[in-house]
């Protein structure tokens, strides 16, 4: 009797070391997913106060994370700092000036052998297979001679 008393307390032992180690890791995970969804909460919260404060848009944002893990200050404090203030600015004007200058190079692309202009200005007709083409030349450089002026210049 002892003995069957003793299995059973055994199975009962078992039974609860089981069911606490499965409550301690359903525990643990649970803290990971709150985290994740207060890092996407906080994130939102930090966007829109970085927006309110004039950083827009994906890359300066990350400046100003670049600039926040350099020195390691909330973004409160960071926004008032002369430091972050000046470099911002510089940020801004360089992003300005190269969104301002013009790709490629300076040289002005060619006209396509296909287009009315092309042949206006090369002053002849394109080939004779091309025949609209050569209509759609022609009805332009009429347009353009009547269009012209007496004088030289106009």
């Amino acid at each position: 009797m002892n003995r069957d008393l003793a299995l059973k307390n055994r199975g009962i032992a078992q039974r609860f070391k089981t069911k606490l180690e499965k409550s301690r890791e359903s525990k643990s995970d649970t803290p990971i997913e709150k985290k994740e969804a207060e890092t996407v909460t906080n994130d939102l919260g930090e966007k829109a106060f970085l927006a309110v404060n004039g950083i827009k848009g994906a890359d300066e944002v990350e400046f100003f994370k670049k600039i926040q893990k350099e020195t390691g200050k909330t973004a409160d404090v960071l926004l008032e700092s002369t430091y972050f203030q000046t470099e911002f600015r510089d940020f801004k004007e360089k992003k300005a000036t190269r969104e301002a200058t013009p790709n490629g190079s300076k040289r002005s692309t060619p006209l396509s052998s296909d287009s009315v202009d092309y042949w206006l200005a090369k002053d002849e007709l394109p080939p004779s297979s091309q025949v609209e083409l050569r209509r759609q030349v022609v009805n332009a450089k009429s347009k353009k001679d009547s269009s012209g002026g007496v004088f030289y210049n106009s």
